[in-house]
């Protein structure tokens, strides 16, 4: 039996029954229309995604339904092949919506499709949606509507869930349609998640998928340190193998908010990219550079090591370690080996990031502009004994009117710096962003001159 949702009852014949659902052509979009026979003609359709939640969509369609064939009474109508289309239809209306505007289309999931075929029955039967996310590891919305058509249905939706509809976040699907003869309605549930839908999360582990992912980010960052005349990061085995057992603990844990301590194996200053989900390496990727840019093409940061754990569901967890130095040091060359300041300066930055990550403020990010300045006046107040600011420490921070603090201090230790309150106050201070360090060894005690910025501190001329 074919659904015909905009053929009158006296225009259904055998010819009638014999022609398709609708046209798949969609080079005019959703204005153009197609004729089939003497029907009116049936506007093109598309399909929808989103991540990080799961959507239900509950639709009632009223339309025409041809009369069954045999078995009249029959009060729930399983037509696959009818269903199945109607359910395409629903799904593709969104993706072409979405491609319009370069967003991803939705991955069709069959276990999320056979989901949705059990949520439309209960809504058949009950009136009520239902709700239904064990196979979906995230959040989920539900919406429901009643339309004359399935066209009529996504119109509505476009003109009041749009943003929903377009969300960037949501990449796979499952729709199930029935319909039901006696009152000539038809049932649909439409399911929306992140990943796609398993019942169990496993991390199986595909060391030849997790090297594809990595070698993909790593040589994008590459392109972009050479865009910017910065050599490109090598990588460090030590690192690789701390990040790799953070990120399948993420995914394992399904959670992005993981830190990776990097303790001694970094013999400089490091910062963390990550832990972030996604479902290609390109959309990873792109996330930090959206947040981590300055860090990517930082020439501070030379060595790395990137984490990739994928799980069952494709959901891709990634993080990665960036470092001024690598993990070992070369006893033979006295310019790889740090100096006993730089290695305060490289721990107390890192354990400042530590503190702030540990509280849920960012890291900072290093300035090596504000650093030069910084460790300038650090060895003009190893020199002259007297700590005090520099009268011209807000250097680099004032294009943009930013808001400056300079923390000089004198200590044996970096414990002294981090549990001074007055210091605390400003280097765990959640509207800086940006810190040049500069340290100074004296006999055994160090000169620390730390700078604050909440702007990208930049040179002046």
């Amino acid at each position: 039996m074919m659904v015909q949702p905009f053929a009158k009852n006296d225009q259904m014949n055998d010819t009638n029954l014999q022609k398709p659902l609708l046209q798949t052509s969609i080079e005019d979009g959703f204005e153009s229309y197609e004729k089939l026979g003497n029907h009116e003609g049936k506007k093109k359709y598309g399909f929808w995604p989103y991540m990080g939640a799961m959507l239900v969509l509950g639709v009632i369609m009223w339309v025409d339904i041809a009369p069954a064939a045999e078995n009249n009474s029959l009060n729930i109508l399983n037509v696959a092949k009818n269903t199945d289309e109607m359910a395409e239809e629903l799904l593709e209306y969104t993706n072409v919506r979405r491609e319009s505007r370069g967003i991803k289309r939705l991955i069709d999931s069959e276990k999320g499709s056979q989901m949705a075929t059990v949520m439309a029955r209960d809504l058949a039967d009950s009136g009520k949606e239902g709700t239904s996310s064990d196979s979906c590891h995230a959040s989920y919305a539900s919406l429901g509507h009643t339309g004359s058509s399935v066209k009529e249905v996504f119109d509505d939706w476009w003109e009041s869930e749009q943003d929903i509809l377009l969300n960037e976040g949501y990449g796979y699907s499952g729709v199930g349609v029935v319909t039901r003869e006696s009152d000539k309605v038809v049932y649909a549930v439409q399911l929306l998640c992140s990943y796609n839908f398993v019942d169990n999360l496993t991390v199986p582990g595909n060391e030849d998928k997790e090297n594809a992912i990595r070698t993909n980010i790593l040589s994008g960052e590459n392109q972009i340190r050479a865009n910017y005349n910065v050599k490109a990061l090598d990588t460090d085995p030590a690192f690789e193998d701390l990040v790799q057992k953070t990120a399948i603990e993420a995914a394992q844990k399904n959670e992005v908010s993981f830190n990776v301590i990097s303790g001694n194996i970094c013999k400089g200053v490091s910062i963390q990219l990550g832990a972030d989900a996604g479902t290609t390496a390109k959309e990873i990727l792109n996330k930090w550079k959206l947040y981590n840019m300055e860090d990517i093409k930082s020439n501070v940061y030379s060595y790395t090591g990137i984490g990739v754990a994928i799980r069952n569901d494709d959901a891709i967890f990634a993080i990665q370690l960036l470092c001024s130095k690598g993990s070992y040091t070369t006893e033979t060359d006295d310019e790889q080996r740090p100096t006993p300041a730089e290695m305060f300066r490289d721990s107390l930055f890192t354990s400042i990031n530590e503190m702030r990550v540990e509280g849920g403020t960012q890291a900072l990010k290093f300035s090596s502009l504000t650093a030069g300045y910084a460790q300038t006046w650090a060895k003009k107040v190893a020199v002259d004994g007297e700590i005090k600011k520099d009268p011209d420490y807000t250097r680099g921070c004032d294009l943009y009117n930013s808001k400056v603090y300079q923390v000089v201090t004198k200590a044996r230790t970096e414990e002294k710096i981090l549990t001074d309150p007055d210091a605390a106050n400003v280097f765990l201070y959640e509207k800086v962003f940006y810190v040049g360090i500069g340290v100074e060894q004296v006999n055994h005690e160090f000169i620390s001159v730390m700078t604050f910025c909440n702007y990208k501190p930049e040179e002046q001329y």
